[in-house]
């Protein structure tokens, strides 16, 4: 029996075979790209930008109250040397 006789002969052969794997290779390689990231566009995407615009702005606004001056606060400078730099010790 030679090769060319035989009946279970591939049509491609190994070259087939290459083709198939690099293919299957690229294909899996975009779809995990594709589930790993996640669109702007999808709802836990904008729930997370609103987290995070309000954190900013909670922090903006803490910086902007910690460096007030005593006439911006409405109060004498005896009470503004009184108080406390932090407002983390007003939670105790």
């Amino acid at each position: 029996m030679t090769d060319e006789n035989s009946t279970s002969k591939s049509i491609f052969g190994w070259k087939g075979v290459l083709i198939a794997t690099v293919c299957a290779a690229a294909f899996l390689a975009i779809l995990y790209l594709a589930i790993g990231n996640e669109p702007d566009y999808m709802p836990s995407q904008k729930m997370k930008q609103q987290t995070t615009q309000k954190q900013e702005h909670s922090t903006h606004a803490a910086s902007h109250d910690m460096n007030m001056s005593a006439e911006e606060m409405h109060m004498s400078s005896a009470e503004h040397a009184m108080m406390t730099a932090s407002p983390a010790s007003h939670a105790h």
